[in-house]
């Protein structure tokens, strides 16, 4: 009897199961971007050199011996806050037009890593959003940190910070792809990414 109401049930759950279950398999951003030629919207000065000190492998005595050794240990503190509140420092950001992917090259404790968002999540915000979300801990801002140029990711709220001595290139920001009328959504925008709610 017992087993008969659990085959029973059983069904029912695997019926319900499939009319309402969602199954999806979405490619990972490296091949969804596979033949896509990539625009240079953003570079650092520093870049080349941060990344060359990440290739040689041994980060922490790659950097102690690079000529950029002060500005690293200069974004200590912004490192230490990303650690409460997801931030990135940006030193170079690349859109794949066709498929709709920005790669971001971030700069962090450990070195130089990549970063993927989709081009539909990415929001730009304003010096007072990004200071209430950094509630927890805020320490004097790094004077290299464009605070003009503020974006975030407005479903994981990770925001990503820009050096003013960098580069934008107007071939990436001027990219049809990214323009206010294939970008702009007042809701992504304006309500997504509301600060006192963190």
């Amino acid at each position: 009897m017992a087993s008969t109401f659990m085959r029973k049930n059983q069904a029912k759950f695997l019926v319900s199961a499939q009319r309402f279950g969602v199954h999806t398999v979405a490619s990972s951003p490296a091949q969804a971007t596979k033949g896509d030629q990539s625009v240079v919207v953003y570079e650092s000065a520093d870049y080349a050199s941060f990344n060359q000190a990440n290739q040689l492998g041994e980060w922490s005595s790659a950097i102690v011996n690079s000529e950029k050794k002060s500005k690293f240990f200069s974004l200590i503190p912004f490192f230490i806050e990303s650690k409460l509140n997801a931030k990135y420092f940006v030193l170079k950001m690349e859109a794949f037009p066709k498929s709709q992917y920005l790669k971001l090259h971030v700069l962090r404790l450990g070195g130089v890593f990549e970063m993927w968002v989709p081009l539909n999540q990415m929001i730009p915000i304003t010096p007072y959003d990004y200071w209430c979300a950094n509630w927890m801990l805020f320490f004097k801002q790094n004077q290299c940190l464009d605070l003009d140029m503020i974006y975030a990711n407005h479903v994981t709220k990770e925001m990503y910070l820009f050096d003013k001595n960098g580069e934008w290139k107007d071939e990436g920001v001027y990219h049809e792809a990214l323009s206010m009328e294939n970008t702009f959504n007042e809701t992504n925008w304006y309500d997504e990414f509301y600060a006192h709610n963190f």
